[in-house]
């Protein structure tokens, strides 16, 4: 367990563990002696740094001017999302605030927040093979974070690239802010519609218990979020889901063939279709349909300079993903795809 005392610790030497630490010998005190101790500290060891905790600055629940030092200074912070605590999810805003990097767990089975649903977040089990799992996902996630070319990237770093893109008068990056403030106003719509629709709670309080009126609520709500997600995918033309990539490249190829006036492809980096041996074929029918003339062969890709925020999200180094799509201009450059089909 941990004991309160006086950390001398630099803070660049330093990981600083937000989680739930609950009262002595409480069972949420417990499993987080047993993250910290069999978890974070072992994923720590090729690093480096020292987990410090804030029971061992601070009594629990104080968030004093100490602990809020190691949040915005530490080199590094592990934040435990268990249980939705509030002083963990304000000390994780601190972080997210100061642009600083951070890497976020969660006990297994629990779910997200919408606020960081989209951050990736590593879950572990509290047994002896989960531990281990864990341990070795958070020392990549730690290797990635601590490199020279890592950015991190948050719900309010977000917000801020958008802000930012919102002031420029760049033609491409005017295209790019309609666009996400066009599809967020659609979806706001469109679950403010279903949610009158589907999630009338008010007319079954009468005659049903409140606990099921809770339980009724919940998985109606789930209800409209997948219908909602279907209605998304069928509006953005898909036609059809495959549990297998074999069959989902055959009704592909079909389809291309099938064809006649305009395809569109859109895709991150479109490595997997251009640059891999296993869809030449696919590419070949592309570059065929292109070079004929009968059809308008169009791709859309990635904004090289907005890449990261995809790779950060799937644990790879900086500039990756970027460099897989100038690879993929290159190629559409050699197939002589006008540069008008070609967009970002």
């Amino acid at each position: 367990m941990a004991k309160k005392a006086q950390i001398n610790y630099k803070p660049e030497d330093i990981c600083f563990v937000i989680c739930p630490i609950g009262d002595p010998n409480s069972q949420t005190r417990q499993n987080s002696d047993k993250v910290l101790n069999f978890i974070v500290r072992p994923a720590l060891q090729k690093s480096g740094l020292v987990a410090v905790r804030s029971d061992e600055i601070a009594s629990p629940g104080q968030i004093t001017t100490q602990i809020i030092n190691h949040i915005l200074k530490a080199k590094l912070v592990v934040a435990d999302l268990t249980g939705h605590n509030p002083n963990v999810f304000y000390e994780l805003a601190l972080r997210h605030a100061f642009h600083k990097p951070v890497i976020q767990i969660m006990l297994s089975g629990q779910k997200l927040p919408f606020d960081v649903v989209g951050m990736r977040t590593i879950s572990y089990a509290l047994d002896l093979e989960g531990a281990i799992e864990a341990k070795e996902e958070i020392e990549r996630s730690i290797e990635i974070a601590l490199s020279d070319s890592y950015e991190p990237e948050s719900p309010v770093s977000m917000a801020s690239k958008l802000e930012e893109l919102s002031r420029t008068s760049s033609p491409e990056n005017q295209v790019i802010m309609n666009s996400v403030i066009d599809q967020l106003r659609t979806l706001e719509d469109k679950l403010d519609t279903m949610a009158g629709h589907v999630c009338r709670t008010d007319d079954l309080k009468e005659s049903i218990p409140p606990i099921i009126q809770d339980k009724v609520e919940t998985i109606l709500r789930r209800y409209s979020e997948e219908i909602e997600l279907l209605k998304l995918m069928r509006h953005a033309g898909v036609t059809g889901i495959f549990k297998r990539r074999e069959m989902a490249l055959k009704a592909f190829a079909k389809a291309l063939d099938e064809e006649a006036k305009e395809i569109m492809i859109i895709g991150s980096s479109l490595k997997g279709l251009l640059q891999k041996e296993e869809y030449s074929s696919i590419a070949g029918k592309l570059r065929f349909k292109a070079n004929e003339g009968k059809t308008t062969v169009k791709f859309l890709l990635t904004h090289p300079i907005v890449a990261d925020l995809r790779a950060s999200q799937e644990n790879r180094r900086a500039g990756e993903i970027a460099r897989e799509i100038l690879v993929s201009l290159e190629i559409l450059r050699s197939w002589e795809i006008p540069e008008a089909y070609v967009r970002l």
